[in-house]
């Protein structure tokens, strides 16, 4: 739908907004809404009153809190209570993150909510009434140009935040308030039709990835031949399995070799004999089979310093430790390399690399996990996995068959993909357009 723009323009006076409508004003945040940083904390406390607490995943997570929104329980002061309780209108934005991209995330606040606060790496800002409606202040900040003067204002190194100084000399331009209502009713049902498109090619994107690891567990479980006479595994999540495959332990069938600790006046050495592996490099969309190229690279002489495994072509890495793991990201690499010491590989043997790569894709590495807070994997408990074991030129016809079918798998889904950015793109670039008077949308709202 093409919108009609408004009359007469004028320069903002605002670099990065330009020109908005003439009637509009232009002020800091500060001059329109009040600002407070929570310092209600997640710990709780006897001697403090108990009370719901929006923490930060709420905000990011949810484009708006009502008095339905499940939020956890917790503790803070009186004063507090006083201060940072939600109220109907209010708009809280994320302050502090791990990246600089996210921070500055809104959400709106629906309903008065008597015993619930704002909590910690959360700003709230509430509005003079009649001067700032909220609905159009949240949709404000949730355009592209409030985001990139987050990003351009944020601090850090590995975590990112910013001060209340950066939310308070934002500059908004608006309309009249009941314009600004205006604009708000009118953006809430366009969001909500690419929303629900949105969700549509999401639902076609998990039904595809769930036929993708249907069809991968079929065929390295039970083979290609549905004629073929079966056997009990004798592994009760498995089940029957052709009568000449055999259960072996992973040990039989490749070496598990675990990475090495590299001081960092050896990582990021450039164009050298070795690539080198850091753990995030296993984080891939779930078609990348193999490694990409590392950036990163080691000398032969630091190897030997290091005493380093070097594991060959076609072996297969994957996270050992941490949240990385849970992921469960499998990779085969393509050239002799080594890793960090947060990676294990498997070095394939008797067995086609392809093969054990689809095998391994099936299976759940948190359920062989060490307990402790910090999830990790072992060489003893990698090597007690039971693999099937096909003929190695059975293997070789199973991995050209899911390669052949999980690549159109693949491009459905891609396809599907491209068109939920397309359509996010579009929803998004509406939202800045409307907030900063690109087009009027008056009318639309009175149709």
């Amino acid at each position: 739908m093409k919108y009609k723009q408004y009359q007469k323009y004028k320069d903002s006076g605002v670099e990065w907004i330009g020109e908005i409508p003439e009637e509009w004003e232009v002020k800091r945040l500060k001059y329109l809404s009040k600002i407070e940083l929570s310092t209600v904390d997640r710990h709780v406390k006897d001697d403090e009153q108990k009370v719901f607490v929006c923490h930060y995943p709420d905000v990011y997570n949810n484009e708006k809190i009502t008095s339905s929104t499940s939020l956890n329980s917790g503790t803070c002061t009186i004063n507090e209570i006083e201060k940072f309780r939600l109220k109907k209108d209010d708009v809280l934005i994320t302050k502090d993150s791990e990246t600089a991209d996210d921070i500055g995330v809104p959400t709106y606040v629906i309903d008065d909510l008597e015993n619930t606060v704002c909590g910690y790496h959360i700003a709230q800002i509430t509005s003079e009434k009649d001067k700032m409606f909220g609905g159009f202040l949240f949709r404000f900040i949730q355009s592209d140009l409030t985001s990139g003067y987050f990003e351009a204002f944020t601090n850090g190194i590995t975590r990112y935040g910013m001060g209340k100084s950066v939310v308070q000399n934002l500059f908004i331009s608006y309309p009249t308030y009941d314009e600004q209502e205006q604009i708000y009713d009118f953006l809430q049902k366009e969001t909500s039709n690419f929303d629900d498109l949105i969700s549509k090619s999401q639902s076609q994107v998990k039904l595809l990835q769930e036929k993708r690891q249907t069809l991968i567990t079929h065929a390295v479980t039970k083979g290609l031949d549905p004629n073929v006479p079966m056997k009990d595994s004798g592994v009760e999540w498995i089940g029957e399995i052709p009568e000449y495959w055999q259960v072996r332990n992973l040990s039989k069938c490749g070496d598990t070799v675990s990475g090495t600790g590299f001081p960092h006046n050896y990582q990021g050495k450039i164009d050298c004999e070795f690539p080198f592996y850091k753990v995030d490099d296993t984080n891939l969309p779930e078609n990348f089979v193999y490694m990409k190229d590392s950036s990163n690279t080691i000398t032969t002489e630091d190897v030997k310093i290091l005493k380093a495994k070097i594991v060959p072509k076609d072996s297969i890495v994957f996270p050992k430790i941490g949240a990385a793991l849970l992921k469960n990201k499998r990779r085969i690499i393509t050239k002799p390399s080594v890793f960090d010491n947060n990676m294990m590989a498997l070095v394939s043997k008797q067995c086609f690399p392809k093969f054990m790569y689809y095998w391994l894709s099936i299976i759940d590495f948190a359920e062989i996990t060490n307990p402790g807070p910090v999830p990790s994997l072992s060489n003893s408990n990698v090597k007690q996995l039971k693999v099937l074991f096909p003929p190695f030129e059975e293997q070789e016809q199973i991995s050209q068959f899911l390669d052949k079918e999980t690549t159109q798998l693949d491009d459905l889904i891609s396809k599907s993909q491209s068109q939920i950015n397309f359509l996010r793109e579009k929803r998004q670039a509406l939202i800045t357009s409307a907030v900063t008077g690109k087009i009027d949308v008056r009318n639309s709202v009175a149709a």
